[in-house]
């Protein structure tokens, strides 16, 4: 079976949800609204919208949940990353102490991480960019 990674990107505006294959190149992409403002930005509806975005990316890929190894849930706002639960969140003024790792894991079936949405892009930049090249970028 191969090794497939889903990453579910929680903004303000889209759920973004992405599969990359073992060497991290992106297989399949989608994008949904997070939601219309107001109560339709309660957790549990965003939640549901990241599950079935991640449910559509891994369809698209033409993936089942058993290629995928695991889900990277990136959010916004102040959280417990060790606890998986996001404590606040400007962008989402609803969600406080949200229990989002378990949330994603369960309803996608597959082992979640989460990651500070402003910290993802420095790290993927360090494992797989201009900071793995080394030279400022320059190969």
């Amino acid at each position: 079976m191969s090794s497939h990674y889903l990453g579910l990107d929680l903004g303000g505006t889209n759920v973004k949800a992405g599969i990359t294959d073992a060497t991290g190149k992106l297989v399949a992409q989608v994008s949904v609204p997070t939601g219309s403002g107001g109560r339709d930005l309660a957790p549990d509806k965003v939640i549901a919208r990241m599950i079935d975005a991640g449910e559509q990316v891994i369809t698209n890929a033409r993936l089942t949940k058993q290629h995928v190894k695991s889900v990277g849930v990136l959010a916004p706002g102040q959280a417990s990353l060790a606890k998986g639960i996001i404590l606040r969140s400007a962008n989402l003024p609803l969600w406080k102490n949200v229990h989002l790792r378990a949330k994603v894991s369960l309803g996608l079936g597959l082992p979640a991480i989460p990651e500070n949405d402003a910290n993802a892009p420095a790290y993927g930049e360090w494992g797989a960019g201009a900071g793995k090249r080394g030279g400022g970028g320059q190969k």
